[in-house]
């Protein structure tokens, strides 16, 4: 258990007061190997960061594009095209690359996505697993796409036609 975690049922601070003895043997009953106090504390302070999204996350869709700030149209272009899939906001989290940077993979696989599409160039681990763009990838059961970025796509008649063929693909829509 981490603290993130811990912290969602203990409401009141706790605190270790130095020189007090405690006892610690209870806690590693359930350990094959006993943990020296100073070994306990540095696993707990090293969590994984979470990542700040926008949306619901219902559905355990990821969406990550390259633009510091969504302009409308271009926010707009995004909700119809997940919109003529059936979702919403409140199915998936839209999170700008800005907020991955500097977050390791495990930010994003605690998260728990069933895909993740990347709209753009990211600065982040995850780009490692982009063979090309408008391919599905499957890593760790996680199903990828990349693409171009939205300004990009908005712009070109050919980049939506091929995204939106992957994307009926990776959501399973047959038309």
């Amino acid at each position: 258990m981490n603290l993130q975690l811990l912290s969602l049922f203990l409401d009141k601070e706790i605190y270790l007061v130095p020189g007090e003895k405690h006892d610690y043997t209870k806690f590693q009953s359930r350990r094959e190997e006993p943990v020296d106090a100073s070994t306990e504390s540095v696993e707990t302070l090293d969590e994984t960061p979470s990542i700040t999204f926008e949306g619901g996350f219902e559905k355990g869709i990821l969406v990550i594009h390259e633009e510091m700030d969504l302009r409308a149209e271009l926010r707009e272009m995004l909700f119809n095209l997940f919109g003529a899939l059936q979702f919403s906001l409140k199915d998936m989290a839209l999170v700008s690359a800005e907020h991955l940077e500097g977050l390791p993979m495990e930010s994003i696989t605690n998260l728990g996505p069933s895909r993740v599409v990347v709209f753009g160039l990211v600065r982040h681990d995850l780009m490692s697993f982009q063979k090309s763009k408008y391919e599905i990838v499957q890593e760790d059961g996680i199903e990828y796409l990349f693409a171009d970025s939205l300004g990009a796509i908005s712009e070109s008649k050919e980049l939506k036609k091929l995204l939106w063929k992957e994307i009926q693909i990776l959501f399973n829509i047959k038309k």
